[in-house]
């Protein structure tokens, strides 16, 4: 989601209601406030040597301890103002800070808001850290192989010191391995996580 996505849902909800964000901890409190809205424009290199660029926008929340949560209309007119004004923030994805009780700020995905028992809800889901060339090994597979079965017959027996069905039934016949790119050995000769590998490994 971009803050331009997030403006046009809030602005389809009751606008005089309560904006409320949650966590899987709970609701931020009372009396929070949007204290900065922020572009970055990213430069990285990853665990395969792989460059990447990309735009990022945060939108950061500080927990509060007032009598009411900000309202809809307000918040919407909030980030109106700050796309506006910062060139490129509102089609960039979306991140949340936040932490209850300002105790350690992390980092959230938000979802869309919906209106349910009086008030507007944003739920805010935790980031999770990635490994991408391992992502995109997994999608590769997933592609290349879309059946239940998965390459090579699919995952190995529970206990079978295998990692696939078809490498599973080339030790059953004596043989020292089914043959498959080992993901171990292309790993250590390439210094890449194993799942950017091919399958079977």
């Amino acid at each position: 989601m971009n803050l331009n996505e997030l403006i046009e849902a809030t602005r389809a909800l009751p606008q005089g209601v309560p904006m409320v964000f949650s966590t899987p901890d709970g609701p931020t409190g009372e009396g929070y406030h949007v204290t900065e809205l922020k572009l970055a424009h990213i430069n990285s290199i990853d665990c395969a040597a792989k460059l990447d660029a990309w735009t990022e926008a945060t939108l950061q929340l500080l927990d509060g301890h007032g009598k009411t949560h900000m309202s809809v209309g307000k918040f919407a007119n909030i980030l109106d103002q700050s796309v506006r004004r910062v060139e490129g923030l509102g089609n960039s994805p979306l991140r949340v800070e936040f932490a209850h009780g300002n105790a350690g700020i992390q980092v959230f995905e938000p979802a869309v808001p919906v209106f349910a028992d009086g008030v507007a809800q944003l739920k805010l889901q935790p980031i999770k850290a990635l490994c991408k060339p391992a992502m995109a090994g997994i999608s590769a597979q997933k592609i290349a192989s879309p059946n239940k079965a998965g390459c090579c017959g699919g995952p190995a027996p529970d206990g079978a010191d295998a990692c696939c069905v078809k490498d599973a039934d080339a030790k059953s016949a004596g043989e020292a391995r089914c043959g498959c790119n080992s993901t171990k050995e292309l790993a250590s000769k390439q210094e890449i996580p194993a799942l950017s590998s091919n399958c079977c490994g």
